[in-house]
C-alpha cells in the first residue's frame, strides 16, 4: 500500500513538472529580418532604402525578394507564422505577399498562395501560405513581396521586415 501511495505521489510531480516545464507559445524560437535585407530587381532605379524599410518610388509595380534563414535547427517546413510587415500607400492598389522557394537542384521555383493587403491604405501585417515550404522541404526559402507604385498624393508604399516563428 505504501509503494502504491508513492508511486501515486510520484506520478503526480512528474505531471505537474511537465505541465510546469513544458514549452509555451512564447517560449517559440522566432527570426526576423528588416526590409533592407530584401533585394528589389537588378534594373529598379526608384528604389529608396531608408531607416523605416525599402520604398518604391517608382510608376510600377515592384518585386522586392526577402531572405529566409535556414538550417537544420530552424527548418521553413517547421514554420508556424510568417508576417510581412510594412506600410501600404497607395489607396487603389495592395501589396502581395508570398512564400517562394528556389529549386535546389534546378532554375526556377514556385510560390505558395498570396497574402494581399486591402485596396485603402496603412501599416500591414500579411501572412501567406506556407503550404509549399511544408510539403517540399528540399528548396531554399525566400518571401516575395510586390509594392504598388508610388501615389502622387500619399507617397510610397515599404516594406519594414518579415518576422517568422516555429515552436
Amino acid at each position: 500500500m505504501y509503494r502504491h501511495k508513492l508511486l501515486g505521489l510520484f506520478t503526480v510531480s512528474m505531471g505537474m513538472s511537465a505541465a510546469i516545464f513544458a514549452p509555451s507559445l512564447a517560449d517559440a524560437a522566432w527570426r526576423r529580418v528588416s526590409g533592407l535585407s530584401c533585394e528589389p530587381p537588378a534594373n529598379s532605379t526608384a528604389i529608396y532604402k531608408l531607416a523605416s524599410g525599402l520604398q518604391n518610388n517608382s510608376t510600377g509595380w515592384v518585386d522586392f525578394v526577402c531572405p529566409i534563414q535556414e538550417d537544420s535547427d530552424f527548418k521553413k517546413e517547421s514554420v508556424s507564422v510568417l508576417n510581412i510587415h510594412g506600410e501600404d500607400r497607395h489607396n487603389s492598389q495592395y501589396v502581395i505577399t508570398k512564400a517562394c522557394f528556389t529549386y535546389f537542384d534546378s532554375t526556377g521555383g514556385e510560390c505558395g498562395d498570396p497574402a494581399m493587403s486591402g485596396t485603402g491604405t496603412g501599416q500591414y501585417q500579411l501572412s501567406p501560405s506556407r503550404a509549399k515550404w511544408q510539403l517540399i522541404t528540399s528548396h531554399f526559402p525566400y518571401v516575395l513581396v510586390v509594392l504598388p507604385q508610388y501615389h502622387s498624393t500619399l507617397g510610397a508604399s515599404t516594406v519594414r521586415g518579415v518576422w517568422w516563428a516555429i515552436p
